[in-house]
């Protein structure tokens, strides 16, 4: 699925292997920081990384995967039916503030670590 979320333009720069590597070093420090959560929420999922894996490594772990890209957010619905996810993974096909503004989904799904990947900016004055 991750290739295919590459082929689509959902995923970052670089190899997709060097992507899962990525994520499950994260899953690894989250671990040894707070042990293995109940639940997470991935603020602007892309193309499903680092959630997807971590979701395969975590196995009970819930979690609210939170893209407001409506094509990448329906891309990620359809990866979770996939794997048979559906009962411990949702997805919120809205901005991150929309979301947090909510109650009942704050009271709904609360998380125990939230995460959020971004690219870094290229520093000025750099080519």
């Amino acid at each position: 699925l991750l290739e295919e979320a590459r082929l689509v333009g959902f995923l970052g720069p670089g190899p997709v292997g060097d992507h899962v590597t990525h994520a499950r070093g994260f899953a690894h420090a989250a671990i040894s920081a707070i042990g293995q959560p109940s639940t997470f929420v991935d603020l602007g999922s892309g193309g499903g990384v680092p959630a997807l894996v971590l979701l395969e490594m975590w196995s009970e772990t819930g979690a609210v995967l939170v893209e407001s890209h409506g094509r990448r957010a329906d891309f990620l619905g359809v990866c979770i039916a996939e794997l048979g996810w559906s009962d411990r993974v949702t997805v919120e096909a809205q901005r991150a503030e929309e979301v947090a503004r909510d109650p009942d989904r704050r009271e709904r799904a609360p998380a125990s670590l939230a995460i959020e990947r971004r690219r870094a900016e290229r520093p000025i004055g750099r080519r």
